[in-house]
């Protein structure tokens, strides 16, 4: 095997580090295409908040990076907006950016729906045949459409997005659909880098990143950290190999929320039909095809999934379990629906028996870098008080439209009901969509959603004792944060289980329950990264074969 030192040097988007020369887009259509076709890689591309930047062609980069930043938004102003356009034959443009090289994107609102509603197929496409990377910071999507990215058959890619919202993605059809990142394209070896930090997802689909690739070398490094993912349909990541595997001082809210069968577990690279040891969480891993030795699982990857917390609206285990025990398959009173669970985050150390990452995580020997715990999860009952307990009250109408919508797809999707005895269907029974306005193609509300929460457990139990999920809802809370930023990295990386300690001092006067007014006073917070002169600098190891 080759062995591989990669060192992450992540700017934090520090424009004094990109070039100077700066070129002002005319607002309107096509404008920024036309400005990209004359000056290509030589300017970088700042666009006007509160101005609109339509499409009339997709972006692309062929031979040389792209740089494209909006100035930065007055308090409840909205940012620069770019709208995806449509074609001569009336369908909406394949996508918004086709990547033949490194894409950068900051302080921007990125609408992936046309004039008529009608939602893109995917934002991002990747034509590069060697490895590219996309930073994303401060930007809103939504709508974000069928996909967000398509890496195609660019090999390991990047990605590093920060302090961003993406929201709306999929449709209400059908439950197999939505993936935000998606390497399933052939030869589906993975990202080399994913780097998630204080973004919130809401209402996002399926799959956060679709893989399934069992026998190829998939993902090196994950770093997903303080994030919030807001309802969502089944899984989390569908992939299995990754070098480094970190999952912290996340919150989920309704995130996988659609019953998966028994049966499913034949997905796993070892799985069966019917054996409960293969029983799936959200958190997946497998060493087996790089780390076997003399029949022995001697792995040096490192897996640390610590400090987070998942709530489950409890209808959706009934329908799991008292509704599916209690009828039959087209309502035929004879066939039993199929024996399903819901898919907690992951499985206490004692249920080894269940499931592969708590026998992993509970073999020291052979996985000795291998941490899961210090988790709240009302499924696993080990905390059953894990709803944020949002401050705007619209997060439970949308959660009762959830409710209505999965049961009628669950029947379809995963217990082989005949779609024609299935009333009312998904579209129809219920629409879990984030809707700040009354159109996605004409979008005027700014901020699109307040995601702040009061419950006073969770806004304590991160790891450094912050509000869990995205910090940008918490402005003081996220500012402590910044200060001490790479010393909780590095604790982290460290794999501490144990919580660190901030300096009081910096904690006094903190309100928990304040929230945040507005978007629009948090973008000039975090553009406060260009104002530091330091990077950084996460090191870590990996191997390929």
């Amino acid at each position: 095997m080759k062995k591989i030192t990669m060192f992450l040097v992540f700017l934090l988007f520090n424009v004094a580090l990109f070039a100077q020369t700066y070129l002002d887009v005319t607002p309107g259509y096509g404008t920024l295409n036309d400005a990209i076709t004359a000056h290509q890689g030589n300017v970088i591309y700042r666009l006007q908040a509160g101005q609109w930047y339509g499409l009339n062609g997709i972006i692309q980069n062929s031979g040389f990076p792209l740089t494209i930043v909006g100035t930065t938004p007055a308090a409840g102003q909205m940012p620069a907006e770019i709208q995806t356009g449509t074609n001569t034959d009336g369908t909406v443009l394949s996508q918004m950016f086709t990547m033949f090289n490194d894409l950068t994107l900051r302080n921007l609102f990125i609408v992936n729906a046309n004039q008529y509603d009608v939602f893109g197929p995917t934002v991002f496409w990747s034509a590069s045949p060697t490895s590219i990377t996309l930073r994303i910071d401060s930007c809103v999507f939504d709508p974000t459409g069928a996909t967000m990215i398509r890496w195609a058959t660019t090999p390991h890619p990047n990605l590093f997005m920060t302090n961003s919202q993406v929201i709306n993605i999929g449709d209400l059809n059908s439950e197999w659909t939505g993936n935000l990142f998606d390497t399933s394209t052939e030869p589906r070896n993975g990202l080399d880098t994913l780097y998630l930090e204080n973004n919130t997802f809401l209402s996002t689909g399926m799959l956060l990143i679709f893989n399934s690739s069992f026998t190829a070398d998939s993902e090196n490094v994950f770093w997903i950290n303080h994030n919030s993912f807001i309802f969502h349909k089944l899984q989390f990541i569908w992939d299995w190999r990754m070098n480094q595997y970190f999952v912290t001082n996340n919150l989920f809210f309704d995130y996988s929320t659609s019953p998966t069968t028994v049966k499913s577990n034949v997905y796993f690279p070892d799985g069966d039909t019917t054996g409960p040891e293969s029983r799936f969480a959200l958190i997946n891993q497998d060493t087996a095809y790089y780390d076997s030795s003399n029949g022995k699982l001697l792995s040096n990857r490192k897996l640390f999934v610590e400090y987070n917390s998942n709530y489950t609206d409890p209808r959706f285990q009934n329908i799991a379990t008292t509704w599916a025990e209690t009828h039959t398959v087209n309502n035929d009173g004879v066939t039993p629906i199929p024996a399903s669970y819901l898919v907690p985050l992951i499985y206490p150390t004692d249920s080894a028996g269940v499931n592969r990452e708590a026998q992993m995580c509970s073999d020291k020997t052979h996985f000795p870098y291998f941490y899961e715990g210090n988790y709240l999860d009302n499924l696993m009952g080990n905390h059953p008080n894990t709803d944020p307990q949002f401050n705007d009250p619209t997060f439970y109408k949308v959660q009762d439209s959830l409710v209505a919508w999965t049961l009628p797809t669950v029947e379809i999707a995963q217990w082989g009901f005949d779609p024609s005895k299935v009333s009312p269907q998904p579209g129809q029974a219920g629409d879990w969509f984030w809707h700040a306005d009354t159109s996605y193609g004409n979008p005027v509300k700014w901020p699109r959603v307040n995601a702040s929460y009061s419950n006073p457990t969770l806004l304590a139990s991160s790891i450094e004792g912050l509000p869990l999920g995205d910090l940008n809802w918490f402005p003081a809370q996220k500012a402590i944060w910044l200060q001490h930023q790479t010393e909780i990295m590095n604790h982290i990386l460290s794999e501490n289980t144990s919580t660190i300690v901030i300096s009081p001092t910096n904690a006094t006067g903190w309100d928990f329950t304040t929230g945040l007014a507005g978007w629009g006073s948090l973008w000039s917070m975090t553009s406060s990264f260009s104002s530091k002169d330091s990077a950084v600098l996460l090191t870590i190891t990996g191997t390929y074969p």
